[in-house]
């Protein structure tokens, strides 16, 4: 006797009629391992060949029972034939086709899986890598104006949450417009870069270092007295001026506006601060540090 199956209807068909044929239940249930496999009236499916062997399918059942005619929904089942006249062969090679037919699909919708997986991982590193991008200087390495801004913000929080001091010192390169005009600014771009490495060398992993715009650079130092401030920005400015590039004597000045604790002004107040600080001292001499201290509501 020969069976083939058309389509799945047909197949499920011939599993009802298997199951309902006398002492096929009772057959079944003898079979222990069957009991992950089969529930008589719905067929629940396995992906793990060991399950297959353990229930007694011949070996090489599944890939012989199996034939997908290309371009249709179709499948074969030579392996039914001759099995009719013993349901419970009958029954285990019409689940061998289920379970070849459904470890194929299941194959196609893990590689889609893994495939819609390593997209979202690649879209996942470039939205960091933009995120990165869109808060450090391409230049120098260091964080820009856009994060000093949101640094600050957070900063003068916490400063005034806790009544703690708060430093921002602002640098700006000496007669960085000559070394340009003179040098080509190739050079000047390379001064920058040695400068902000003295930056980032020069404060602890709690500070900020960015580089605020042109030639002129920010520190942001939380929780440090104005000695504090004063100090860090004069060891920064005596490593400066003792490098040497190409022959480039390089220098910088530095102003430093620290709150006492107390405080009520704004933002812009202690930007201001050091802004000032800084001129006066690039006005009386460049290459020194000026610092100011801020109290109560000083503008």
């Amino acid at each position: 006797m020969t069976t083939c199956v058309a389509d799945e209807d047909q197949l499920q068909g011939l599993l009802e009629e298997l199951v309902a044929r006398p002492g096929v239940e009772q057959e079944l249930r003898k079979i222990g391992q069957l009991g992950a496999l089969l529930s008589l009236r719905h067929l629940h499916l396995t992906s793990d060949p060991g399950d297959l062997e353990d229930a007694g399918i011949p070996e090489g059942l599944a890939s012989e029972g199996l034939t997908l005619l290309p371009g249709e929904a179709s499948y074969g089942a030579p392996a039914l034939a001759g099995y009719l006249d013993d349901p419970l062969t009958a029954m285990l090679s019409a689940l061998a086709l289920y379970v070849t037919r459904v470890n194929a699909e299941l194959e196609v919708r893990r590689k889609d899986c893994q495939q819609l997986s390593d997209a979202q991982q690649r879209l996942t590193e470039q939205n960091i890598l933009l995120r990165e991008l869109a808060v450090v200087d391409e230049l120098t390495g260091l964080r820009n104006r856009r994060f000093f801004e949101r640094t600050i913000q957070y900063e003068v929080d916490r400063m005034r949450r806790y009544d703690r001091h708060l430093s921002v010192v602002m640098i700006d390169v000496d007669h960085f417009k000559s070394i340009n005009d003179q040098h080509g600014h190739p050079v000047g771009d390379e001064v920058l870069k040695c400068v902000s490495q003295f930056l980032k060398q020069g404060v602890r992993k709690s500070d900020l270092a960015a580089r605020y715009g042109g030639e002129e650079f920010a520190l942001v130092l939380p929780e440090t007295p104005s000695l504090g401030a004063v100090q860090v920005a004069e060891r920064i400015r005596e490593a400066i001026e003792g490098a040497s590039m190409s022959g480039i004597r390089i220098t910088a000045s530095f102003g430093v506006a620290t709150t006492a604790r107390g405080w009520t002004g704004d933002i812009p107040a202690i930007v201001r601060a050091a802004d000032q600080a800084l001129y006066h001292a690039k006005r009386t001499g460049r290459n020194k540090v000026v610092s100011v201290e801020l109290n109560g509501d000083t503008p």
